[in-house]
């Protein structure tokens, strides 16, 4: 009975104090995953496998100078999305510039013309992959299963499209794919060239045929 009239008596209070904890945590969680980008899971899980893969070659040979001049470029053009306040656009790029400056493998997304899939950087040991969010596959394929990735900042809601474990679970899969596919390309010194021209094959007969299948042209 005394057991009974207790959990009566502090029944509300532990259900309050346990959601607000919930409410706390996954506030946290939210603000750790805003700070760090919605690719972080994928980038952190492909600098752990680096530590066990051969050492690539390619992008050892450039200079700080010049690492220092592509990552601004970078920079640049992830902050040129439409419709995205001066502001936001300092912001977006300082961000980028950090992340991509401090981070083995950096996904940046960025607006190219609609035949490029995604472009690689390599510099001194980090990766870098540019997404094209002008892209059918992105457009047709990763938007609606993953959410729009293109102009998240620290005031985004980074699940917007990708609510459930599962769907952040595919997005991190489309990214770990593309990663992987660049961590191999450092294997290839010297094939500059060559690996140009398979991503752009690759692009423009992904692009064709999604738009074939999703637009019917």
């Amino acid at each position: 009975m005394l057991r009974e009239k207790i959990r009566t008596l502090i029944g509300p209070t532990v259900r309050t104090l346990r959601k607000q904890i919930q409410n706390e945590f996954a506030k946290t969680e939210e603000e750790q995953v805003r700070e760090e980008g919605a690719f972080a899971a994928a980038e952190q899980a492909m600098a752990e496998a680096d530590k066990t893969l051969p050492r690539g070659k390619r992008g050892a040979s450039v200079t700080e100078e010049e690492a220092k001049a592509t990552i601004d470029a970078i920079a640049d053009s992830a902050a040129q999305a439409p419709n995205l306040a001066p502001e936001k656009q300092v912001q977006q790029r300082e961000e980028t510039k950090q992340r991509v400056a401090t981070r083995p493998y950096s996904i940046v997304p960025v607006r190219y013309p609609a035949n490029v899939f995604f472009e690689t950087k390599h510099l001194l040991g980090k990766v870098v992959v540019q997404l094209n969010v002008n892209h059918p596959f992105y457009k047709h394929v990763f938007e609606p299963l993953c959410g729009n990735v293109e102009l998240l900042t620290e005031d985004s809601d980074t699940n917007v499209g990708a609510d459930t474990p599962e769907q952040r679970r595919v997005r991190d899969a489309f990214m770990l794919l593309l990663l992987s596919y660049a961590r191999s390309e450092s294997m290839f010194e010297g094939s500059e060239e060559l690996l140009d021209n398979l991503r752009t094959q690759w692009g423009v007969t992904l692009g064709t045929v999604i738009t074939k299948v999703f637009e019917g042209k």
